[in-house]
């Protein structure tokens, strides 16, 4: 959750730039929503090997659920996409 909310405040704070965006502010908000979401993604992945731990050694089935694919694949395309963008601005 708080990477998403990293995320989504500089990703308002681009949009609302419009007037007077320079591409320092762009690539620096860019940047800091990489990293929220590269926290996201990081936490996701974490949290999905300690639960598969805890489920095999409970002999339980598991298996992961839509919490963890929105959140991983979530973070991995806003890491993608600001990859793009900073790639963009550096061109």
């Amino acid at each position: 959750m708080a990477g998403l909310l990293i995320s989504l405040r500089f990703a308002i704070n681009s949009l609302k730039a419009k007037d007077n965006a320079t591409l320092e502010l762009l690539e620096q908000n860019a940047r800091i929503s990489m990293k929220g979401s590269g926290f996201t993604v990081m936490v996701s992945g974490v949290g999905a090997i300690l639960f598969a731990i805890r489920s095999t050694l409970d002999e339980i089935e598991w298996w992961l659920d839509g919490g963890f694919y929105g959140a991983f694949i979530g973070g991995l395309l806003t890491l993608f996409f600001g990859k793009l963008i900073i790639d963009r601005i550096n061109t």
